[in-house]
């Protein structure tokens, strides 16, 4: 996707979107960039489970925990 200019304009705009909002129940961003020929998106580390794991065994997730 990083030579596609328009996927790697959506992922910059979503990135300084995402550092306006200040909400218990959206990651933190703080800074995205390009370092050689990497991009990268530096956000909060967030401790638990994965969402796909979770996801992936199968289990019906409770509308509780899905908010």
């Amino acid at each position: 996707m990083t030579t596609d200019r328009e996927a790697l304009d959506r992922f910059f705009n979503g990135m300084r979107m995402t550092a306006k909002f200040d909400h218990p129940n959206i990651v933190t961003a703080f800074e995205a960039g390009k370092q050689e020929n990497y991009h990268y998106l530096a956000m909060l580390y967030i401790d638990g489970e994965d969402l796909d794991v979770r996801l992936g065994r199968g289990d019906i997730l409770p509308e509780r925990d899905a908010l």
